[in-house]
């Protein structure tokens, strides 16, 4: 009931379209039985909440090097 989500991911995205790009993240409940259930979503991108333009910026400030940031799921249905 308490996961931990620690991974790591790398895209690459050429230069000219970084400003029309952006990352959705879903997390979704897994049932064996039943309908696996949307937890919550971040979107990542030059257009999002300022906690992740912030995030967005530091990636490509630290190109190659790994970011780490807590996000809030939100919910975008």
């Amino acid at each position: 009931m308490n996961p931990v989500f620690n991974e790591s991911f790398i895209f690459n995205v050429p230069y000219e379209n970084i400003r029309k790009t952006s990352l959705s993240i879903s997390v979704m409940d897994y049932d064996r039985m039943g309908r696996n259930e949307l937890i919550g979503q971040v979107i990542l991108g030059s257009k999002s909440g300022p906690m992740e333009v912030k995030h967005w910026n530091e990636m490509f400030a630290k190109s190659r090097q790994p970011v780490a940031q807590w996000h809030i799921l939100k919910d975008f249905s």
